[in-house]
């Protein structure tokens, strides 16, 4: 049982790559022979469906954050608007059919649907998981089945002798004879940091492997004296590409206040030519409290009907430290 504020280790240094990140995928690795029925059920090693459906996952983090990068890099979206929300989509139904891939490697250990279903471990797993997965899967179902638009809201931030474009997103949708953002999501929560949201999913992947590591020990799954093993290229790669990046938030909150990541890394960018986006781990923001918003904008489309058209603002913005000082090959909490 995970007590108190949980914590997700990783090294991004080439010492260290090797360190285990989900336990899932170690506990998957080593089941006891005849512990899932996936043959008889005619489906994939529960390891493999969890390998896929977590690659699918960051292959879309990593793709949003290169475009991000790009618009950070060069302060401007240009074409790249279009593509970020294409990708924050993208990333947001792979997160919430992790959600299905979950069940589904849990229905592997029980020899038909109807045993699992009135498994009391299968209620204790759907239980634990309830509160991580409501929120990407209401902004998932809003998108795919209400007609929800995702759209980018932009304002510039100046921070002491800083300037920067801070970048985020909402749904649209129709209310009270105005498009806007849609009341189903964002009754108080007008604007989410595109930042944090990449964030959230990731560490909703790391939450949900916690999960469904309980429940394998819960059902004596796993091998005694199963060794660390890791294959987590692809999650490490998505992080070390969302560390880049600034790190604050609008109305949301963001993901580090309910799991601390410790991120032991060994670059600065001061040898390559890659830029240090200001807010990142690389660059990070100052303690100054001189700050103001300027212009802002958002990306609402006509449809050639309405002509109503709500103001979105969000109602608040948040800026986030690593806290401990840089360059370091310490862990950096946040």
């Amino acid at each position: 049982k995970i007590m108190g504020k949980p914590k997700i280790d990783i090294s991004l240094t080439d010492d260290n790559r090797e360190l285990p990140i989900l336990r899932s995928r170690q506990y998957l690795s080593f089941l006891k022979e005849g512990a899932s029925y996936h043959e008889s059920r005619d489906s994939r090693h529960p390891l493999g469906i969890y390998n896929i459906s977590v690659a699918r996952i960051c292959d879309k983090i990593i793709k949003c954050a290169d475009h991000l990068f790009k618009y950070w890099a060069e302060g401007k979206l240009t074409d790249n608007g279009g593509i970020v929300i294409d990708y924050l989509e993208l990333a947001t139904y792979a997160a919430a059919e992790h959600v299905d891939d979950i069940g589904h490697i849990a229905y592997a250990f029980f020899k038909s649907d109807r045993e699992a279903s009135q498994n009391s471990k299968i209620r204790l797993l759907n239980n634990r998981i309830k509160s991580v997965r409501d929120e990407i899967a209401s902004f998932a179902n809003t998108v795919k089945h209400y007609h929800g638009r995702i759209r980018l809201f932009e304002t510039t931030f100046r921070h002491e002798k800083e300037r920067i474009k801070l970048l985020g997103f909402y749904v649209e949708g129709f209310s009270n004879g105005a498009v806007g953002p849609t009341p189903i999501l964002h009754k108080e929560m007008k604007v989410v940091s595109v930042t944090s949201w990449l964030w959230n999913i990731l560490t909703y992947v790391w939450e949900m492997s916690e999960s469904i590591s309980i429940f394998l020990e819960e059902i004596g799954a796993i091998q005694d004296g199963a060794v660390p093993t890791s294959n987590e290229a692809e999650f490490q790669r998505a992080v070390s590409q969302l560390v880049k990046l600034p790190l604050y938030t609008f109305d949301d909150e963001h993901p580090f206040s309910r799991v601390t990541w410790n991120v032991t890394t060994d670059h600065t960018g001061e040898d390559t030519k890659t830029p240090l986006i200001y807010g990142s781990l690389y660059r990070r923001w100052s303690n100054s409290s001189d700050g103001a918003f300027e212009e802002w904008n958002n990306t609402s489309v006509g449809d050639g009907v309405t002509r109503s058209f709500s103001i979105v603002l969000p109602r608040k913005m948040g800026i986030s430290h690593w806290t401990t000082p840089f360059p370091s090959n310490d862990k950096m909490p946040v």
